[in-house]
């Protein structure tokens, strides 16, 4: 019995290292590699910084929501939904443009 039972978890254990390997290794092509996390978002990583800086210059409600967006979209990309926090980026972008039109 106790023999099945340390079959069993070794099973589990191999399991869990195959799957760690290609979540890391990113075999499917919606799941980035773990390298790409990094170098596929500088993009979304550069606008977000920016959006935040120019930010800066705006009155205290126009500085808060862009603050609040790029949060938003920071907490997506942790969360491993990119499309997400590309739109609030978007959204963000959006929202300087007009709070620096008027």
């Amino acid at each position: 019995m106790e023999s099945l039972l340390l079959l069993a978890l070794l099973v589990l254990l191999v399991l869990g290292i195959v799957w760690l390997w290609r979540s890391l290794r990113g075999t499917s092509p919606s799941s980035p590699s773990f390298p790409q996390l990094f170098q596929g978002g500088s993009n979304l990583t550069s606008r977000l910084e920016a959006l935040r800086r120019q930010a800066q210059t705006l009155d205290e409600e126009g500085r808060r929501r862009i603050e609040e967006t790029v949060l938003a979209a920071w907490e997506a990309w942790g969360r491993g939904d990119r499309a997400q926090a590309e739109a609030l980026a978007a959204k963000g972008e959006a929202l300087l443009e007009l709070m620096k039109g008027s």
